[in-house]
């Protein structure tokens, strides 16, 4: 897969993940470890992108301090490239969690305000460098009319993560745009009203979506298309919870829809990812 092009387009920030060593106490100081990484849904799914071999580069904004140096620094060890993206005169995106010695998160707070600078204007000049990719993916921390003029404007295909229930309705306008979507069931919930991974699947293929691929944690991936769905179970490995697992599966589904292969091949591919991520 090394001769495929992948575009993406969405966030890149700091996270900053605080553990407490022991139970967690509210409206208190929490002994605890503090760490700091380079997130956001954009980068992660570029980076478990790059572990298929591709060519990928990342179409954002980073901030002008010394977050954003540092987080473009990390893209680039991640072997991503970054040449088109853009600097803008404001701070870098953060996000702020803290998660239980479980794993578990307590609670977050994201300030992405930042990709509200990604700007149509912005997007137009480098519309025609997305184009020459074989598929692009973008994620709801778009702005909206951002997300409108890359649906009017790509000629390649496309798949959108819809980030969360919040951000989701963002995409509503362009589904019908849409190659491939990968929602949680929730996202699914949210942008279609209905209650089970098939009525969701069966909605969002009537709304345009060609390929609908909606991620059922530790119960798996259910996949659809006009003439196949199915589901796939995860097994002893890929049932275990842990960040990041999502974005591989994201990367796995993204090459097999570039590569022109089934729904079921796609979602096979994507699940492969996923176990090799928890293997890592």
């Amino acid at each position: 897969m090394s001769n495929l092009k992948i575009a993406v387009a969405g966030g890149v920030n700091l996270d900053v993940l605080g553990v407490p060593s022991g139970k967690f106490k509210t409206r208190d100081s929490n002994i605890g470890i503090v760490s700091f990484s380079c997130g956001g849904v954009g980068h992660n799914i570029a980076a478990q992108t790059v572990r298929t071999g591709a060519d990928v580069s990342l179409y954002t904004v980073f901030g002008n301090d010394s977050n954003g140096e540092w987080l473009k620094q990390r893209c680039l060890s991640d072997g991503i490239r970054i040449d088109h993206s853009f600097t803008v005169d404001a701070p870098s995106s953060v996000y702020l969690a803290i998660h239980g010695t479980d794993g578990d998160m307590l609670s977050a707070i994201n300030d992405m305000r930042l990709l509200d600078a990604f700007i149509p204007d912005l997007l137009d000049q480098v519309m025609d460098r997305i184009n020459q990719a074989d598929i692009c993916v973008l994620d709801a921390n778009l702005p909206e009319d951002t997300l409108l003029r890359l649906a009017e404007k790509a000629e390649i295909p496309m798949i959108c993560d819809p980030v969360s229930t919040v951000k989701a309705p963002r995409i509503t306008p362009i589904l019908s745009r849409l190659t491939a979507l990968k929602p949680n069931l929730l996202e699914a919930q949210a942008l279609t009203g209905c209650t089970t991974p098939e009525d969701c699947a069966n909605s969002l293929l009537r709304a345009g979506v060609k390929n609908v691929f909606i991620s059922l944690g530790k119960d798996g991936l259910y996949y659809a298309d006009r003439k196949d769905h199915g589901h796939l179970s995860p097994d002893a490995v890929t049932s275990r919870p842990q960040t990041g697992a999502g974005d591989a599966l994201t990367a796995g589904i993204t090459a097999g829809i570039a590569l022109k292969e089934s729904v079921q091949d796609c979602a096979l591919r994507g699940m492969d990812m996923v176990a090799r991520f928890l293997q890592l």
